[in-house]
């Protein structure tokens, strides 16, 4: 069966409508939110985020941005009214667990959500539309709503729909009406936000101060000092009273006693809390989550962080649903479990939250609160801290919090394939067994065995305690492995092999190394990932150089053309075991051997290769489309042609382009009227905006003209219908001379440029408008001549057509500007980096990257980095890819001088005389690189493919990611300086070379190079052509021992039965 959900309608923009739509929408499932406001909500509202939330959110892709925008507060502290600390718990142990708290403001997070998801091509937005009724049937669901600005009314349909609108939701009063169980305190409750600064008086940034009277809240809520001060006011008051009391009650309260000028009251908002849950949280086709379904006290975050999940559950349900892993029924399970999770946790702790601050004596509170006296005894102990700190992280309970995942593949309503039952049932089994007999193996001493074997028997029994003595009188498996080479093995490979003294000798660097199985996205389908985890990084020492390279390993590399060829009849020539996966990496380029012939044969690119290259190379090209260049020159023409004879003829530019320029050179080199410092510089600008502005009046050009042969079809067809008894050429003919009437061209002329035209028309309709709008000067040519102008061409064009717009709106975000021209929208459909996209190669519509990742890390996500980044906590500010120069003199005048070709490097081009990979380094501001992520259709997840062609020994990209050390069981390149090993990790942030693959045919390698006393790892081409994957060989040291085969599919493919 297929996807099956159509369309799922979400009331309310809030966060929690928001974060739902952003999960499903990066799950490609459609859907439409609905607010009734004209923009977001702008209040700061909550503002901690618990763990439980952080790990939803992090899921969502949004984790970076919180914690860039955000802060992390440093703990909780209960307080008496004179601020003394009665007990408290320190975030500080959570320590960069990505999990940990963060504070933003909830209008901050909506913003956020709302930037991450507008783009998304599957994520609609409707503001300004009110719903005014809500129904359903057996088969779908539906709204009523009415557009704010136009009063138009109309009917959205969808196959669910989700009341996420808030404590007044309107979706849950179309089902229960005014009936909200539950109660609503008796305390009057002001929330204020004030600039004070708390931290003088020795405050944490989340306090409870606690007395009968006095008690209040203060927490810091953003990063420049502004506090959400909470307190108690009398029961009954007005809000004038309120008001009025406020510069009283902050100088009994708060520390210091401040005055009204010594702070700055931001806001002040005096309201009620309540404590109320739905009768239902799902009803047929509608549901509700968050506070659309259940409200609580404000204090400790617990309605906040329960909303969260309740978004995460449900997403897991519908997600299910679409997929066809689950049925309707599932829902009910979500209604069950998240309502319990309320009436068990957050209502009772919310509840104690509350009275706590008011109702015990504040020295009397630790001999009665059982929770207090454990945060107290946690502040002496370290493991209770950690346990504390885990199993409640501050009030919130975290273990509450989970969403129905679990029932999510246990129950009847779940419909799995044999297949996948085998590979739950086989990642249980070694969760629960393999590891732990894995541990006893390692730390077991076998040398008094002369053949150590491992024996097991594995029965099955009656999990009942009554029965648990009786054994089965027969094994259902029984085996014996031998050990002896394993533990061989190990202890060849034991940390007791000793690279001691490398601290003090400087040794030729070693070949850097990489481990890559979901890292470089070769995965074979039928491989169990869960089921065998192997060790993939070496626990100590650099990694080791293989033996075919040791010959050749510090040759000094003159050039970085002529690689060596391939031996086809040569015998593969495997390493020895051992527990690290390589890929295989050389430094220098030997020469391949010129074959002498009488007759070369060079394949030429037919015309819509060259045609689709050239387009390629246009977008990831230094082109730029802006319309304001446009602007500018048509500024510039018209002040010149307003010059008057009054200013003697001398035209006035705008103050930007007054640059002395339209003045000739004399004879001596000197300007005639104008000689000031800088002009040529100016001169650069002045012609480059010009050039800029006329490659765009090209493309409105081919863009007017291919929609005025539209307008020109659509007139011989409107002739057509006014006069039905004219033959169809004498209808073209009619609509020809009206044309050449209005251009005031003959009609052979005006046929010739229509034929070119026409071409135009034809890209465009094929290869979208992108593919006109980014043509290369060959544009014409192929046009003209219409040589490659057949079905199968325009059929290649439409499978492009999503992969040039996801090139084009990326890097080019203004370019569909000039398309108003011609009265299409300017609004992109792709936003972010180029390669946050994955493309298929039959012109389905790219779908985000994270995307592409959930069936195997919930929780995905990738930064895209134009360098990398070191880990602090490993390293510090030492960067360990610095090598020494290669000459004391060198080193004492600061320069920098290449260890390939000899030559000096700078990043000043003009200094630069190194030119080992000048698209890199040397050559100023690097060019988007033309390759794209795409889709394999092979079961190897993602790939890389080159858009254009890339020459023997040129640089594709450098290998880039977070610079950090000692990681174990992960996917890393490893490498070394020959003074200390390092590791780069790809796993969260990098570049696109995370998505190379490997081929036992490969056409690029990774190669070290020392660019300014800093040691890369760069891709580098073996010879590559435009459409081709870029693929390395990953050497058979990853390949040994790896339970997947190599998919490649060459003829010379060494690991096809790798896995048997």
């Amino acid at each position: 069966m297929s996807p099956g959900l159509k369309n799922v309608i979400i009331v309310g923009a809030g966060p929690a409508g928001q974060l739902l739509g952003l999960l499903l929408g990066l799950d490609a499932i459609p859907v439409t939110i609905v607010e009734q406001t004209l923009e977001l909500d702008d209040k700061p509202r909550a503002t901690h985020y618990a763990p439980p939330a952080m790990k939803v959110l992090n899921r969502a892709g949004l984790g970076s941005d919180l914690r860039k925008y955000g802060f992390l507060p440093d703990g909780v502290a209960w307080r008496k009214p004179d601020g003394t600390r009665i007990a408290g718990i320190s975030n500080e142990i959570d320590g960069d667990d990505p999990d940990r708290m963060v504070a933003l403001p909830l209008c901050d997070l909506a913003r956020l959500i709302y930037d991450h998801s507008k783009h998304l091509p599957s994520v609609t937005y409707l503001f300004h539309h009110r719903v005014t009724a809500i129904g359903q049937d057996d088969s779908r669901a539906w709204v009523d709503v009415e557009n704010g600005d136009t009063g138009d009314k109309s009917q959205l349909f969808g196959d669910f729909v989700i009341g996420c609108d808030g404590a007044n939701s309107i979706v849950r009063r179309s089902l229960f009406g005014n009936e909200f169980p539950g109660k609503t305190w008796d305390e009057q409750i002001v929330a204020t936000n004030v600039y004070y600064d708390f931290s003088r008086f020795g405050y944490s940034d989340s306090n409870f101060i606690l007395d009968s009277k006095d008690w209040f809240m203060a927490a810091k809520i953003t990063k420049d000092g502004l506090w959400r001060v909470t307190y108690g006011e009398a029961t009954g008051s007005t809000s004038e009273e309120i008001l009025g009391r406020q510069p009283e009650r902050f100088r009994s309260i708060l520390p210091g006693h401040p005055k009204p000028d010594e702070y700055k009251l931001v806001s002040i908002s005096p309201y009620k809390v309540h404590q109320r849950l739905a009768k239902r949280m799902i009803a047929g086709r509608i549901l509700l989550a968050a506070d659309a379904a259940h409200l609580c006290n404000p204090f400790g975050g617990l309605g906040l962080t329960g909303g969260i999940v309740d978004v995460e559950g449900l997403y897991e349900c519908l997600s299910g649903i679409h997929r066809n892993k689950a049925s309707r029924s599932i829902l009910e399970v979500y209604d069950q479990v998240r309502r319990q999770k309320y009436q068990d946790i957050i209502d009772p702790i919310s509840s104690d939250n509350l009275r706590r601050m008011f109702s015990v004596h504040p020295d009397e509170v630790l001999a009665s609160d059982p929770f207090l006296k454990l945060c107290k005894d946690a502040e002496s102990d370290q493991e209770k801290l950690k346990e504390l700190s885990k199993r409640e992280q501050d009030p919130f309970a975290v273990k509450v919090f989970l969403p129905p995942t679990d029932h999510y593949r246990q129950r009847n309503w779940i419909m799995t394939s044999p297949e996948q039952q085998m590979d739950t049932l086989r990642e249980g089994l070694s969760r629960v067994i393999l590891d732990q007999l894995a541990e006893t193996l390692r730390d077991y001493s076998s040398g008094n065995l002369a053949n150590p074997v491992l024996r097991f028997e594995a029965f099955i029994q009656d999990g009942e305690p009554g029965t648990q003595g009786q054994t089965p009188r027969s094994p259902v498996v029984s085996k014996m492995v031998d050990l002896s080479g394993i533990i061989s093995q190990s202890a060849n490979n034991s940390p007791n092999t000793s690279h001691a003294g490398r601290e003090n000798t400087i040794e030729h660097p070693t070949p850097p190394t990489i481990s890559p199985q979901l890292m470089m996205d070769d995965v074979a389908a039928s491989a169990s990932r869960a089921f065998v985890r192997t060790q993939r990084t070496p626990s100590q020492g650099p990694p080791q150089m293989s033996p075919e390279n040791d010959a050749n390993a510090f040759i000094q590399r003159r050039g970085t053309g002529a690689l060596r060829p391939v031996r086809g009849a040569a015998p593969v020539e495997e390493e020895q075991p051992d527990s690290q996966r390589h890929m295989q990496v050389a430094n220098n380029f030997p020469k391949r051997a010129k074959i002498q012939t009488d007759v070369v044969f060079i394949p030429q690119q037919s015309s819509i290769d060259k045609f689709v290259v050239s387009v390629w190379e246009q977008i990831h090209g230094g082109i730029s489309l802006d319309p304001q260049s446009l602007l500018e020159q048509w500024q510039l023409t018209a002040t010149a042609a307003t010059a008057t004879i009054n200013n003697a003829g001398k035209i006035h530019v705008p103050e930007q382009l007054e640059l002395g320029l339209l003045q000739a050179p004399s004879a001596d080199g000197t300007l005639t009227e104008i000689d000031m410092e800088g002009t040529f510089n100016r001169s650069n600008i002045f012609c480059r905006k010009v050039t800029q502005a006329s490659r765009a009046c090209r493309s409105i050009e081919v863009i007017v003209q291919a929609r005025w042969i539209e307008h020109f079809d659509s007139y011989v067809e409107l002739l057509a219908i006014t006069n039905p008894g004219m033959s169809p050429t004498k209808r073209r003919k009619a609509a020809l001379i009206e044309a050449c009437n209005d251009f005031g061209w003959s009609e052979k002329e005006l046929r010739n440029k229509m034929a070119i035209w026409r071409g135009y028309k034809e890209i465009k309709d094929a290869g979208g408008w992108a593919a006109l709008v980014f043509a290369g000067m060959g544009l014409y040519r192929f046009c003209k001549y219409r040589v490659g102008f057949n079905p199968d061409s325009m059929q290649r064009l439409r499978c492009l057509r999503p992969r040039i717009e996801v090139a084009a709106d990326t890097l080019h975000p203004t370019w569909r500007q000039l398309l108003m021209i011609v009265g299409e929208g300017a609004q992109r459909r792709f936003c972010g980096h180029p390669h946050d996209w994955v493309v298929r190669q039959d012109g389905s519509d790219p779908v985000p990257l994270r995307s592409t990742y959930l069936e195997y890390d919930p929780y995905f996500s990738f930064e895209q980095l134009e360098h990398s980044v070191m880990d602090m906590s490993a390293w510090g500010t030492d960067d360990p890819r610095w090598v020494p120069p290669m000459n004391a003199v060198a080193c004492v005048q600061g320069m920098h001088t290449c260890h390939s070709c000899g030559q000096e490097q700078s990043e000043d081009p003009k200094i630069n005389s190194c030119y080992c990979f000048p698209t890199l380094f040397g050559s100023g501001r690097r060019s988007p690189c033309p390759v794209q992520v795409f889709r394999t259709s092979d079961g190897r997840n993602n790939g890389l493919m080159a858009l254009c062609p890339f020459e023997r020994g040129a640089a594709i990209g450098e290998f880039v990611g977070l610079i950090t050390k000692d990681l174990q069981n992960m996917d890393v390149m490893d490498s070394s300086t020959g003074v200390r090993a390092y590791q780069i990790w790809q796993g969260r942030q990098g570049n696109f070379t995370r998505f190379v693959n490997h081929s036992c045919k490969s056409n690029a390698q990774f190669q070290q190079f020392v660019w300014m006393s800093t040691q890369r790892i760069i891709l580098v081409s073996k010879g590559i052509e435009a459409g081709h994957e870029v693929t390395v060989d990953y050497s058979g040291s990853y390949w040994r021992g790896l339970d997947k085969e190599c998919l490649c599919g060459e003829s010379c493919c060494r690991y096809r039965n790798a896995a048997r």
